[in-house]
C-alpha cells in the first residue's frame, strides 16, 4: 500500500460511516420511530406543530433519505475500487464530492416530501401553510 492509498481510505471510511447514518435515520424514520429531537430531522414550522405531524414528514421523507445514503454507500465503494486498481487519484475526490452533492440533494428532497406531507394533515390554516 502506498501512501496516496491512505487518505483514500480514510475518506472512504468515513463515507461508509456517513452512509450507515443516513440509513439508520431513514429506517428509522420510515418505522416511525425517530423521536423529535433539537439535531437531525425535518424542522419547519409545518413538521414542528405536532407529533402527527413530524412523524407524517418523516415517513414521507424516509425513501429519499434512503436513495442519499445508499448513494454514499456506493461511492465509498467506488472509491475503494479506483484505489486498489490503480485509479488515477483525481477519481477518489471526484467521487467523494459527487457522494455529497448527491447526498445533500437527496436530504433536500426528503425534506420537501416531508413538510408537503406534514403540510396534507387536517388542522394547518392556510395562512401557517405559506410559512415553510
Amino acid at each position: 500500500m502506498n501512501e496516496q492509498m491512505v487518505p483514500a481510505f480514510i475518506g472512504a471510511g468515513v463515507a461508509v460511516i456517513l452512509g450507515a447514518l443516513i440509513l439508520w435515520w431513514a429506517a428509522a424514520c420510515r418505522r416511525g420511530t425517530f423521536p423529535r429531537n433539537r439535531l437531525l430531522g425535518i424542522r419547519t414550522p409545518t413538521t414542528l406543530r405536532d407529533q402527527e405531524a413530524w412523524m407524517t414528514a418523516h415517513r414521507a421523507g424516509a425513501p429519499s433519505l434512503t436513495i442519499a445514503g445508499t448513494g454514499v454507500l456506493l461511492a465509498a465503494l467506488i472509491a475503494i475500487i479506483c484505489t486498489l486498481s490503480s485509479t488515477p487519484m483525481p477519481a477518489v475526490p471526484l467521487t467523494f464530492t459527487v457522494a455529497f452533492i448527491w447526498a445533500l440533494g437527496w436530504t433536500i428532497a426528503s425534506s420537501a416530501t416531508g413538510t408537503r406531507a406534514a403540510r396534507s394533515l387536517p388542522g394547518e390554516s392556510a395562512s401557517e401553510q405559506t410559512k415553510d
